[in-house]
């Protein structure tokens, strides 16, 4: 097909197409680079923004690293304090067993010591029970064999049966607290 442009005739319509569609190409690729651009400038817009964002979370974070630095540093410090104060009352309750300890071995010689006189203590208080126990059969059987009524006390009583079997009246005089219970 011939086309008459100004007077002359082209023949070659399609190559005119080609380059027209070429600077068409041209047009709508400036076209979709300047949507790309106003996309990439969007984008680096938004890049700009994060970064600004992460810069804010980084101070925020430098702010709290600092925070928790100076509470681990107070923590450290509670700890060491709690820990000398926990050493301190070991020391003392120790101090103190040892001198509770020292006490005791003091008793316990003591004690040892105190054993042979405890040892004669109980020796006596046999040999009294004993005394005690005799004395009691007599008050008995001075009861039974009373003879006569007419003895005005019970002490008189009992001198009185006791010189009959020829016994000391002397050691009732030291011991008048065993017929007073009776």
């Amino acid at each position: 097909m011939n086309i008459i442009r100004g007077g002359k005739i082209l023949k070659n319509y399609s190559l005119l197409e080609e380059r027209l569609n070429a600077v068409e190409n041209r047009l709508a690729e400036k076209s979709n680079l300047a949507s790309d651009i106003t996309q990439l400038s969007q984008i680096v817009s938004d890049l700009a923004n994060s970064l600004a964002d992460l810069k804010q979370d980084q101070q925020q974070h430098v702010k709290d690293i600092t925070l928790l630095k100076a509470s681990i540093k107070d923590l450290r410090q509670d700890v060491r304090n709690d820990s000398l104060r926990i050493n301190t009352i070991t020391d003392q309750r120790l101090t103190g067993v040892c001198a509770l300890k020292a006490k005791v071995e003091l008793i316990n010689e003591k004690l040892k010591d105190n054993d042979p006189a405890y040892e004669h203590l109980e020796t006596l208080v046999a040999s009294c029970s004993k005394s005690v126990s005799d004395l009691r059969k007599k008050v008995n059987n001075v009861e039974k064999n009373l003879k006569s009524r007419d003895e005005k006390t019970f002490a008189d009583a009992i001198k009185a049966n006791l010189r009959e079997q020829n016994i000391d009246c002397e050691f009732l005089r030291q011991t008048p607290e065993v017929f007073e219970h009776q």
